[in-house]
């Protein structure tokens, strides 16, 4: 017979499978930085490991380690990630805080056995010498990361404030993840409140586990290229530049999109930026492996390939499209894009 705890395993063994898809997704494609790609990847394995401890419930014993910390190592890796991602003046308070929380769950259950000698096994939240603490833990947590995501949203609306191709892809995909997370810690206290409703427990483990690794294997494709398409994620520590406007770059190069300019020069840009083309040449070189030409064209074929992707572009001419990314014309077009992209442009457009 088909019942709830039939679901609740088929959930979770199809989670398991996803995550490892996601996993090697992120293992491959993500380029850099890598603290975020270490972030995404920690994150994947502690939603694996979730899974594979609520099946572990099911078919052994309830087993802290693998059932309930890895919970907080998603929600403690996915703030990190996004204030990481949108560098802020909280940066230092939340990355501080996460790190007290992650010190703290790892402790306490090492703590509870030495004190009142309860194993791994124990659910400190039904025990009554553990339950007032877990709970008092589990409040200032739930608001912390409530506050912190509310806020994370708020700033979105402003920090993501130009309607170009990338952001706009970076915006709806950071929404939909906040609001996913935002809505698993709802649902999470929900099963706390409520723990003999199954639906409230599925609920928040599609939103907690399966949502953010859907959205995770299908993040906007130019989140894998790294520094290019973030601008302050503090990975730009050559010490001969330290000094550099790397936001001020970031914001004129590819938030203004200049590289669409038909006349664009480094010398123009240098004193765009107010940098002497030396340090241009110098920043271009460690940080992208290019020369300012390279780097001008490598940005306009990713922008036509952006371009090509939206449904509209059908009814349009490779051309045109050619002219919008910045280039004179189709031919000069092809040779730029068989080096940066393979092949030739028409291939984008066949079914």
């Amino acid at each position: 017979m088909f019942t709830n705890s039939n679901l609740q395993v088929f959930l979770n063994a199809g989670i398991l499978l996803i995550s490892f898809v996601a996993f090697f997704d992120v293992l491959i494609k993500f380029k850099k930085p890598l603290l975020l790609k270490t972030l995404l990847l920690l994150n994947i394995t502690a939603i694996a490991v979730s899974s594979f401890g609520q099946l572990f419930i099911v078919y052994v014993y309830y087993f802290k380690i693998i059932t309930n910390i890895p919970t907080y190592i998603i929600a403690l890796t996915s703030l990190v990630f996004f204030f990481q991602l949108h560098k802020s003046k909280w940066n230092i308070y939340i990355n501080s805080t996460c790190a007290f929380l992650m010190a703290l769950i790892v402790f306490i259950p090492f703590y509870f056995h030495y004190k009142y000698g309860l194993s791994f096994k124990t659910d400190y939240y039904l025990n009554l010498n553990t339950a007032f603490i877990i709970k008092a833990i589990r409040i200032f947590f739930t608001t912390f990361f409530i506050i912190s995501f509310s806020y994370i949203l708020y700033i979105l609306n402003y920090k993501f404030d130009t309607d170009n191709l990338y952001y706009k892809k970076f915006k709806i995909w950071f929404r939909f993840l906040i609001w996913v997370l935002l809505i698993a810690i709802v649902f999470r206290i929900l099963q706390f409140l409520f723990p003999t409703v199954f639906i409230y427990s599925f609920i928040a483990s599609i939103f907690a586990h399966l949502s953010p690794l859907i959205l995770t294997i299908y993040r906007p494709s130019i989140l894998n290229l790294g520094p290019k398409s973030i601008s302050s994620l503090g990975i730009f520590t050559n010490t001969a530049l330290k000094g550099f406007p790397s936001d001020f770059f970031f914001q004129q190069f590819f938030t203004n999109l200049y590289f669409l300019n038909e006349n664009t020069s480094a010398q123009d840009f240098s004193k765009t930026i107010d940098v002497k083309q030396d340090q241009l040449s110098d920043f271009l070189r460690t940080n992208y492996n290019f020369n300012f030409t390279e780097m001008v064209n490598k940005s306009r074929i990713d922008y036509f390939v952006e371009l090509a992707k939206r449904p509209e572009s059908k009814l349009v001419t490779i051309e045109s499209l050619s002219k919008q990314s910045g280039f004179s014309s189709r031919q000069n077009m092809n040779k730029f894009f068989k080096r940066f992209h393979g092949g030739v442009p028409s291939d984008l457009f066949k079914i």
